[in-house]
């Protein structure tokens, strides 16, 4: 009957929960998938014609469990309904205002520094007005009342930032924009970036958001990044955040074939500073941890390999910290 039923249930979960807490290799309810019909679609979903992210790998790299959440399950967060800009993200107009921005220093053809800031901030400022007044129809929102005030602040953080920039040197002596949101592998123009993996040639995809040139045709990357805290470089060399390396090779192997890349960095765009740059001289590091990372991304992610079990410590912010056991303490 019903009690017999629920005491079987009970014995069941209390043994699933001694197996978990057991210091053992994973099992099917630690990660690992052993269902032949999971596993077969893995290989598929994962296999030689799917395109990888950097978000992928580096998600993969971070925690399996994580990789799993986001690329396998699809999952995400349930938020508070959100109306008016919230409803978009400032990071999304900060980008494409810094796209559009980019675009008119291009045609501005002028080394990105502090001796060309009035011609540089005044693009900067003609983008904001236009991919604002655009804004509302175009990412489909309806204007709060606080609209304008919020106008003037994303015009206020982006005018701070590039000013940083360009007090700091951030784009380096004699570079001008050549470039803007230089894609490869998204359908049109460029294709993925090919990479050798034990498991076959890997597809890689991305999107550099500015490239810049100096006189002798070296190129410097730049990536924008929200927030004001800086990206470490001992990541990137460890292979823990593999953008700048893939968007480095991209570049050099895609975008402008035998030109050199003498640096690649991430602009902060709360803080208005640089995070220290990827240099030409320490991109060999950094490419072979890329292709360990790469390897255990893809092995892993077709074998059904995901357990709870981060690389280091866990993130200040994971979007699965609620569902996690790590995060809870169980």
């Amino acid at each position: 009957g019903a009690p017999a039923e629920l005491a079987r249930h009970v014995r069941r979960a209390a043994a699933i929960e001694r197996q978990r807490e057991r210091r053992a290799p994973h099992g099917p309810y630690t990660g690992l998938v052993a269902h032949p019909a999971a596993l077969a679609a893995l290989e598929r979903r994962f296999g030689p014609d799917h395109r990888w992210s950097a978000t992928q790998i580096n998600d993969y790299t971070t925690c399996p469990y994580r990789f799993a959440a986001a690329h396998v399950l699809r999952l995400a967060p349930r938020g508070d309904t959100q109306e008016g800009l919230e409803q978009v993200g400032r990071g999304r107009l900060y980008h494409a205002i810094l796209a559009n921005a980019g675009e008119r220093w291009v045609r501005l053809a002028a080394p990105f520094d502090a001796a060309n800031a009035a011609p540089i901030l005044a693009a900067l400022d003609a983008a904001a007005s236009e991919v604002l007044a655009a804004a509302p129809q175009r990412y489909g929102f309806e204007p709060g009342p606080f609209w304008a005030w919020e106008q003037a602040e994303i015009r206020a953080v982006l005018a701070r930032a590039v000013r940083g920039w360009l007090r700091e040197g951030a784009a380096g002596t004699g570079f001008r924009p050549a470039g803007v949101e230089v894609g490869f592998g998204m359908g049109r123009g460029l294709p993925p970036l090919r990479l050798a993996t034990p498991a076959g040639v890997v597809h890689v995809i991305g999107r550099i958001d500015r490239v810049d040139q100096d006189e002798q045709g070296c190129l410097a990357l730049i990536d924008y990044k929200s927030g004001s805290g800086p990206r470490p470089l001992a990541d990137t060399l460890a292979g823990y955040d593999v953008q700048l390396t893939l968007y480095s090779l991209a570049a050099a192997g895609l975008a402008a074939p035998g030109q050199l890349v003498v640096q690649a960095a991430y602009l902060m765009i709360g803080s208005g500073r640089r995070s220290p740059p990827l240099t030409a001289d320490e991109l060999e590091q950094a490419v072979a941890a890329l292709h360990e990372r790469l390897a255990a991304a893809v092995a892993g992610s077709r074998a059904g390999v995901f357990p709870v079990q981060p690389s280091r410590e866990c993130p200040p912010a994971c979007a699965f910290a609620t569902i996690c056991r790590v995060q809870r303490g169980t």
